[in-house]
C-alpha cells in the first residue's frame, strides 16, 4: 500500500511541475505544437504523478526498491522543471540568452535544480531525514550526481558516434543518445543516492513502512 504522506507529496510535486511546464510552454509559444490546451497539464501531471507513486507502492511489494524509485523519478521531473524555470527567469531579469555571461545564467538554474534534488530525495524519496553529517552528506550527494553527469555525457558520446542504426538522420540518432545517456545517468543517480549518500534510508524504506 501507498503512504497518504506520499500521496499527497506527489500531488505537491506534481502540481508544481504542471505549474511551472504551462507557464514554460505558454512563455516560450511552444504550446501551439501541443496537441492539446497548455492548461490540461495543471490537473494532468499530479494525476500522473500520483499513479506512479501509486505503482511504486505495488510493486515494491515484489521490488521493494521500487518505491523509492517511483519518487525519485518524481523528483526528478520536479527539479528539471525547476532548472528550466530558473533560467527562464533570469534570461528575463538579465536579457542574457547567449554570449559569454550565459554560463552565469545556466548556472543558476543548475544549483536551484541541486538544492531542489538534494532536500527532495532526502527527506521523501530515500526516507533519510534522520541522518546525521549533512555537511559530509551534501559532499557525497554532489560527487554522485557529478558521476551522473559524467556517465550521461560518456553514453551520449560513445552511442552518437557509433553508425546510426533503422536508417535513422544524424539528428533523430543523437536524440536517441541523448536518451541513452539520461537513462545511465537514472540508474547511476538512484543507485548512488540509495546506496552511498542516502544509505540509512534502508532502514526506513521497508515494505513494514511502505504499508504503514
Amino acid at each position: 500500500m501507498t503512504k497518504k504522506k506520499d500521496i499527497y507529496l506527489a500531488l505537491v510535486s506534481g502540481t508544481l511541475v504542471g505549474l511551472l511546464l504551462s507557464i514554460l510552454l505558454s512563455y516560450l509559444g511552444t504550446k501551439r505544437l501541443l496537441i492539446f490546451p497548455v492548461w490540461i497539464l495543471l490537473p494532468l501531471v499530479p494525476v500522473l504523478f500520483t499513479a506512479g507513486i501509486i505503482l511504486g507502492g505495488y510493486l515494491s511489494r515484489r521490488w521493494q526498491f521500487f518505491y523509492s524509485f517511483s519518487k525519485f523519478v518524481a523528483v526528478g521531473f520536479l527539479s528539471a522543471a525547476m532548472d528550466n524555470s530558473i533560467v527562464t527567469l533570469l534570461i528575463v531579469l538579465t536579457g542574457v540568452a547567449k554570449g559569454a555571461y550565459f554560463p552565469f545564467v545556466r548556472a543558476g538554474g543548475i544549483v536551484v535544480a541541486i538544492i531542489n534534488s538534494y532536500i527532495w530525495n532526502k527527506y521523501w524519496a530515500f526516507n533519510a531525514g534522520k541522518t546525521s553529517k549533512k555537511g559530509s552528506e551534501f559532499i557525497k550527494f554532489l560527487a554522485v550526481t557529478f558521476s551522473g553527469m559524467l556517465t550521461n555525457i560518456v553514453l551520449s558520446y560513445l552511442v552518437v558516434s557509433a553508425n546510426p542504426l533503422w536508417g535513422l538522420d544524424p539528428k533523430a540518432w543523437a536524440n536517441i543518445a541523448a536518451v541513452v545517456g539520461s537513462a545511465g545517468a537514472l540508474l547511476v543517480n538512484f543507485t548512488g543516492y540509495r546506496r552511498i549518500v542516502f544509505k540509512p534510508a534502508k532502514l526506513y524504506d521497508t515494505v513494514d513502512n511502505v504499508n504503514k
